[in-house]
């Protein structure tokens, strides 16, 4: 069965022009249930891929700060802890710390994982 560029059928049959009235009313009525049920689910998947997308920027930009490196003056202030014995550490290898261009440096993941290692001590 061809179709016309409305895509009802080329015969006539089931084309707006020939159902009654009451038939067209019922017609409309089915569409708009049918869209009124699409835009609810569509709702709900937007609300689902927000929630999805500020979950992964969260959890991009925790990521990111947990990579960042800190300066044994920066680390100090941090931690409250002397530079002279960070760099104590860092040297016996006692603090995960590496050298990055002659200067020493530690990661925050490094940091807060030698942290939890010492508070177990």
């Amino acid at each position: 069965m061809t179709r016309t560029d409305r895509g009802w059928p080329a015969s006539g049959v089931g084309h707006p022009g020939s159902l009654g009235l009451g038939e067209l009313a019922e017609r409309v009525e089915a569409r708009l249930g049918e869209l009124s049920r699409l835009q609810r689910e569509l709702e709900v998947d937007a609300r689902d891929l927000l929630r999805t997308v500020e979950r992964t920027r969260q959890a991009s930009v925790h990521d990111a700060a947990a990579l960042r490196l800190l300066s044994m003056t920066e680390l100090a202030d941090l931690s409250g802890v002397s530079r002279a014995t960070l760099y104590r550490l860092a040297d016996t290898g006692d603090l995960p710390a590496r050298k990055v261009g002659g200067s020493w440096r530690i990661s925050v993941a490094d940091y807060r994982a030698w942290v939890a290692s010492e508070a177990g001590r």
